[in-house]
Formats: C-alpha cells, structure tokens, sequence
C-alpha cells in the first residue's frame, strides 16, 4: 500500500480481475487502445499473438486477454494500479527490462551498463486526479515493489523538459531515469540516441 498527499491512495498490483481497471484509467488517452502492450511485444510478435490494431472488436478482446494472461503470472506482476476510495484513477506498467521487445530492441533506450534493470515504459493519472503526487505514490511503490524481488535498479522514460537535459539535441528520444531500490539514492541521466547527457 502506498499514500499520496491525500493520504487514501491505495497501490495494489495488477491481477487479471483488476484488468478492466486499466481500461478505466486510461480511457481518452493514446493507452486506452494499448492495454500495456506497446513496449512489451513488436509488431511481428503482435501479429502473431492476433494482437494488432486497438479498435472495438475482436482485437479488442484479444489485447485485454493477452494483458490479462500476463496479469495472471504469479512471479511478477505486470503492473500496480492505484485506487482511491476503491476508485481505479492510475496504472504503472512494470517489469524486467527483458519483458519489454521494443524496450530491448530500441536504440532510443539501450542499456545504460550491465545492471540487469526492471523498466517502468508507461504510467497514466486519471484526468481529475493528476497534480495530487498520484504519480509519485505510484513510482516508490514499483520501486518498493521491483526491489523486493530482486531488481538491482528500476528505470523510467519520461519525456525530457527544455531544462532537464544538459544535451542541445532535439531527439523526442526518453529520458532515462533509474533508481536503485533501497539505496535511497536516485540516478538520473538524460539520454539521446548518442550519448548520455546528465547523470546525478
């Protein structure tokens, strides 16, 4: 369980029951149709999971199911989903790095050293409940989460502010931000295709 500022915010991991919850969270966005599965499989393992397009219908179903499957895995959860007042209102997808082809196969997101790195590739607030350290309650938790199984450190990619990076490249490449679960120490760096541009 985590808090945010409010202090009801309830983190708990993704199960397949709590599935239509992503769905509820990231209605009117881009992740609606993606059902967390973008980062995890590229197009030619969409293609042949029967996993391609995020329109109604039977792909529809397909994705749901197929987030559901990984739902199910009792080793690592997908996912946390972040309820208040029994309110579905944030997702963070989460795994190890090997989880996520597109993450794995990228040049945008290499490894930055041999650390074998879980990822976080997507978190969403609900419209309504953003500005609240929803986002921030959910990063700890999958920090929390990732480190007790194991995860020598855990990164994210958000997108670079104007300020946040010392590179002058104008890439719409991540940010590379990866924290080291119970180390109480966080390092980031900004990251082009090339080169690292901060590290702290």
């Amino acid at each position: 369980m985590a808090r945010a500022r409010d202090g009801n915010l309830t983190i708990r991991p993704l199960t397949a029951a709590r599935v239509d919850d992503v769905k509820t969270v990231t209605r009117g966005t881009w992740g609606a149709s993606c059902w967390d599965l973008f980062p995890r499989y590229s197009p030619a393992q969409q293609r042949e999971l029967g996993i391609t397009g995020g329109g109604p219908g039977t792909n529809e179903e397909r994705r749901r199911a197929a987030l559901a499957k990984l739902a199910r895995r009792r080793k690592n959860s997908a996912g946390l989903v972040a309820y208040q007042g029994g309110e579905p209102i944030g997702f963070i997808s989460l795994g190890p790095r090997y989880d996520f082809s597109r993450i794995e196969h990228s040049r945008a997101t290499p490894p930055v050293d041999d650390v074998p790195a879980w990822v976080i590739p997507c978190i969403t607030v609900r419209r309504g409940h953003r500005g609240q350290g929803v986002a921030i309650a959910m990063i700890r938790a999958a920090v929390a989460y990732a480190g007790k199984r194991g995860a020598p450190a855990v990164e994210a990619y958000p997108r670079p502010m104007a300020s946040a990076c010392t590179t002058t490249s104008r890439t719409s490449a991540p940010t590379r931000c990866s924290a080291r679960p119970g180390s109480g120490r966080s390092e980031v760096c900004c990251r082009t295709y090339r080169r690292v541009g901060r590290r702290a």
